[in-house]
């Protein structure tokens, strides 16, 4: 089970790095939607049960897919444009702190507490999972954005 868990994230990372430098951001930000929608629905299958995590993962994928094509392209009117991409920097160096400490700490720990044997019930598991999940997406969205595929 380890072995095709790593074999899984070998091949998404070097999708994800195809899509990050040979297609378009807009291409790159769906997979990041399609992706993250993907997590949601995994961390949800842990914390709700029946088939709500479906229902909130694929409200959460027409969202975040909608977030993405729409982008993160110019400026609005009366806002110099220092000051917005100032602000859009520090916002995306947040989420995307957000999303890795969250990752690198929480889940794992969740994760090794999880009992698959029972039925799971956390609403406020369930909710930080769509927070932070879509805070990550949101954060390596408009990190390559600003940064371009090599951030």
């Amino acid at each position: 089970m380890l072995l095709q868990r790593v074999i899984t994230a070998v091949v998404l990372l070097i999708v994800l790095l195809m899509v990050s430098v040979f297609l378009s951001p807009v291409s790159f930000r769906v997979f990041v939607a399609l992706a993250s929608a993907i997590a949601l629905w995994e961390w949800l299958r842990i914390t709700t049960t029946g088939s709500l995590s479906r229902v909130i993962a694929g409200l959460y994928f027409v969202l975040a897919v909608w977030t993405g094509i729409a982008g993160f392209q110019g400026v609005p009117a009366g806002v110099s444009a220092a000051l917005w991409s100032s602000w859009v920097d520090n916002l995306a160096a947040v989420l995307a702190g957000v999303g890795l400490l969250f990752w690198t700490l929480l889940v794992p720990v969740a994760l090794r507490r999880a009992d698959t044997g029972s039925a799971p019930v956390s609403a406020l598991g369930s909710v930080m999972g769509v927070i932070v999940i879509g805070a990550s997406a949101l954060g390596l969205s408009m990190m390559h954005q600003q940064y371009g595929a090599w951030f």
